[in-house]
């Protein structure tokens, strides 16, 4: 009966898409199931009864997993979604979420440690992906936000900039009840600059003024 058990166990544990190692206390391979022989490119022989850290020729000397395995899981009875990033000679980079649990048994001599090994390297991908569009998007807003409210000119805010930039703190001075100071500015002769000297000239005007309305002691 015992032995029909773990036959139909082992066979539930074959097809679970996760990797799957059983340890032994010193950290010895006492067996793997298929997935982890299929997404790390390796086979029994080369795996079972083998210190882990050494497998794949020391490719699995991985810090993170030595952190894992001998200072977290030694104080607790597991670990779940350890995450570790790192590159296979074979295989290439991979990004591992590792669910670690340790297993008792009727002596210290006995106890395993389950370790699963979710190749999160697709999903892990998608997300940068994503987070790469959004940040994309973000700075098509702002390219957008300024061709709509910047002037190309002067780099200050055009007429539909001001009317929303004035929104914005009319609807915060009356919620803080504060007061709000509004301030025109004409600059005298421009007309005369441009037909005397060229619109080169008054645009050097309009360009060294807003210079200045931008300097700090104006902010």
């Amino acid at each position: 009966m015992v032995r029909n058990s773990n036959l139909y166990g082992e066979s539930i544990v074959q097809t679970v898409r996760d990797a799957i190692l059983v340890l032994s206390p010193d950290l010895r391979v006492k067996w793997a199931n298929r997935s982890f022989y299929k997404t790390f490119q390796v086979g029994p022989r080369e795996t079972e009864g083998e210190f882990i850290f050494d497998l794949g020729n020391g490719q699995w000397n991985i810090p993170k997993l030595k952190t894992l395995l001998e200072q977290i899981l030694p104080g607790s009875s597991e670990c779940p979604d350890f995450e570790v990033e790192h590159d296979f000679l074979s295989i290439g980079r991979r990004t591992m979420r590792l669910n670690a649990r340790r297993l008792r048994g009727e002596s210290p001599s006995s106890d395993m440690i389950l370790l699963a090994i979710e190749d999160a390297t697709e999903h892990h991908q998608a997300e940068m992906e994503r987070y790469k569009l959004d940040l994309e998007l973000k700075n098509a807003n702002q390219a957008l936000r300024a061709l709509i409210w910047i002037d190309d000119l002067t780099g200050l805010y055009n007429r539909r900039g001001f009317l929303t930039f004035a929104e914005q703190h009319m609807k915060s001075a009356r919620r803080t009840r504060q007061e709000l100071l509004l301030v025109f500015l004409d600059l005298d002769g421009l007309k005369q600059i441009n037909d005397t000297f060229g619109h080169q000239e008054g645009d050097l005007a309009l360009t060294r003024t807003a210079s200045i309305l931008k300097a700090p002691q104006w902010g």
